[in-house]
C-alpha cells in the first residue's frame, strides 16, 4: 500500500458517531473510503468516485474479490438510513438516508456516490475542538466485521475527547 493511502483520514461529527445505523462490512468500507476522500474544511463534493484499485489497496483486497465486495458495498447502500438522537440538544430524533445516489460501474471498475444533503453538515470538518472523531483509514483495514469497525469508531471518539 502506498504512503498516500496510509494518509487517508476519516472524520465525522460526534453526533454521527453516536447515531444508530446498520451497515454491512462492505457497505461500511465504501462509506469510510468516501468520507476519507473529503478534504478538511471543504464542502462535501457532489459526487465521490472510488476506484477498484483504491478500494483493493486500502482494504488489502485481492483482484479476484474486489469487484464482488464493491458490488456488495453498494447493493443496498441507498436504502440505509441513520437515526440521530437528541440532535437539537434535547429529546428528539432525526432519520435520513446516508446517500442519495450510488452507482456501481463494474466495467469501469468504480463506484460513484453522493452523500445525502442531510448528512453533509456532519461530514464537513471544521475546527471545533472535541466535536469530531478522526482516525486514519488504514487503522480499520484489517477489521473483519462492521461491529468491530463500529466499536473502533466509538473508542476513537472517546480517545479524541481526551478520555484516558
Amino acid at each position: 500500500m502506498t504512503n498516500n493511502m496510509d494518509q487517508l483520514t476519516v472524520s465525522r461529527h460526534n453526533q454521527l458517531v453516536q447515531s444508530s445505523y446498520e451497515l454491512t462490512l462492505d457497505e461500511r468500507r465504501v462509506v469510510e473510503l468516501a468520507i476519507a476522500k473529503i478534504k478538511f474544511g471543504e464542502d462535501v463534493p457532489a459526487e465521490i468516485t472510488i476506484s477498484a484499485q483504491e478500494f483493493g489497496a486500502v482494504f488489502d483486497i485481492d483482484n479476484t474479490n474486489v469487484y464482488r465486495q464493491m458490488r456488495h458495498g453498494v447493493e443496498r447502500l441507498y436504502e440505509r438510513s441513520i437515526e440521530l438522537l437528541n440532535f437539537k440538544g434535547h429529546a428528539s430524533k432525526r432519520v435520513f438516508r446516508i446517500v442519495q445516489l450510488c452507482d456501481y460501474m463494474e466495467a469501469e471498475g468504480k463506484i460513484i456516490l453522493s452523500f445525502s444533503e442531510a448528512i453533509k453538515p456532519y461530514l464537513k470538518i471544521i475546527k471545533e475542538e472535541g466535536r469530531y472523531t478522526t482516525y486514519r483509514l488504514h487503522q480499520v483495514k484489517s477489521l473483519s466485521s462492521s461491529h468491530a469497525m463500529r466499536l473502533f469508531e466509538l473508542l476513537m471518539e472517546w480517545r479524541n475527547r481526551g478520555a484516558k
